[in-house]
């Protein structure tokens, strides 16, 4: 077993009102909710942007903050859906006003897709999807249970080679860059539980 720190840590430096969390849902036909979890003392409200990938903005609201949250909820038209064939992502903008001034903003990746189980089968945007894949484990003989940038990338391209479309992950929780290049590689995955259990 390695020891320690494994992977990067960050310290963060923020105002008084922060953005803690965004809880984002979609599907593929357009439905955007997201929920802004809010810490600040003063009124404020939060203004959120969608991006596609050429950085154009394509939806803009407002919402004021109501007990430490602020969402917002719409259906938007001629989205192009998240498909593991094509990994299309748009980029969520969050930015936090407080006495009109943006004190915060949080950005994130997001694809619009829905995930089901019909008649025995998995469907992805309700259409049916064969999973080709296998487990990966996270860890690299140089740096342990921490996998480099470039590894992942080099990993990626190796799983697309050979037509993956999926994989499981190992007894903990993979690092955020690991679960990124899931999303723009068009990986599904399957997550472990996040706890490591051994029997002696």
């Amino acid at each position: 077993p390695y020891g320690g720190i494994n992977r990067d840590v960050y310290l963060e430096f923020t105002s008084q009102e922060y953005i803690n969390d965004l809880k984002i849902i979609t599907t593929h036909k357009g439905y955007l909710n997201v929920e802004a979890n809010i810490t600040s003392s003063k009124p404020c409200e939060v203004i959120f942007r969608l991006r596609d990938k050429d950085l154009k903005e394509i939806f803009i609201a407002k919402a004021q903050c109501v007990n430490g949250k602020s969402s917002i909820e719409t259906t938007l038209a001629n989205v192009i859906p998240w498909e593991p064939e094509k990994p299309y992502l748009y980029t969520l903008e969050a930015e936090l006003i407080v006495e009109n001034q943006v004190v915060d903003s949080v950005e994130e990746y997001i694809g619009f897709r829905s995930v089901s189980i019909a008649d025995g089968k998995i469907l992805i945007n309700d259409k049916p999807v064969f999973l080709k894949g296998f487990s990966r484990h996270e860890d690299y003989p140089v740096t342990g249970k921490y996998v480099p940038g470039s590894v992942l990338v080099r990993d990626f391209y190796l799983m697309k080679q050979i037509d993956a479309n999926s994989f499981r992950t190992s007894h903990y929780p993979y690092s955020d860059e690991h679960l990124d290049l899931a999303d723009n590689f068009g990986m599904l995955v399957i997550l472990e539980a996040p706890i490591s259990a051994f029997s002696l």
